[in-house]
């Protein structure tokens, strides 16, 4: 949300496609974990295999209508801007998860 007023200082064009560029990786990323993230252990592998491929789909499926949907309904979008965003907030998740795998678990 930061990321969103700071851009909108800067201009309201880069607000809005930063915004739909948060947008567009938030609720892919939320259907991907329902989708995915329901089973765990050795036992239920081929349904966690299973699942993690459903939601990978899914979210490819969501962020392709998502991209549709921006660039058909709001043609004066700034396209460099949403894509940069989106790839910002995905390689922020991969550093992010990368550092959580890393630490020791709790007990």
């Amino acid at each position: 949300m930061t990321l969103t007023l700071l851009a909108f200082l800067v201009s309201s064009e880069i607000g809005i496609a930063v915004l739909l560029g948060g947008l567009l990786y938030a609720i892919p990323q939320w259907v991907f974990s329902l989708l995915s993230l329901r089973f765990v252990g050795a036992e239920q592998s081929v349904s966690l295999f299973l699942s993690i491929v459903v939601g990978f789909t899914g979210k490819l499926v969501f962020v392709a209508f998502g991209c549709a949907l921006i660039f058909t309904r709001y043609p004066g979008v700034a396209a460099g801007w949403l894509m940069a965003t989106l790839l910002f907030f995905y390689v922020y998740g991969l550093i992010l998860s990368s550092i959580l795998i890393q630490l020791p678990p709790r007990r």
